[in-house]
């Protein structure tokens, strides 16, 4: 069930117990978001609930986020790649191999 249709029978309830003010608040909500309100003319309503179209720098926004995590993913996959595959034995593994050769063990 929508927001909207919740709201008009809530209204309709109030209206019947005798709280007319909040019951016309409650409608004149319903009607205000049934005609698309603050000049959104892009807007698609279904069953009473409005939902307008995204301004260009949200969907800038979204996109520039979007491509630092994924960014941010592929990176940590090609450093971490034995991690992922092998899981920590292969690192640890590695490690106990420059030791035995004596390679520094460097901390990081």
């Amino acid at each position: 069930m929508s927001l909207a249709r919740t709201a008009g029978r809530l209204a309709g309830l109030l209206a019947r117990q005798g709280e007319a003010p909040l019951a016309r608040a409650a409608q004149q909500t319903r009607g205000f978001a049934a005609e698309g309100g603050h000049g959104h003319h892009d807007s698609v309503t279904h069953a009473g609930l409005t939902i307008h179209k995204a301004a260009s720098w949200h969907v800038w926004t979204g996109q520039a986020f979007a491509g630092v995590m994924w960014f941010w993913v592929f990176y940590r996959f090609y450093h971490d790649f034995d991690h992922f595959v092998y899981g920590p034995a292969a690192h640890l593994e590695h490690e106990i191999h420059e030791e035995e050769h004596g390679g520094e063990h460097k901390e990081h």
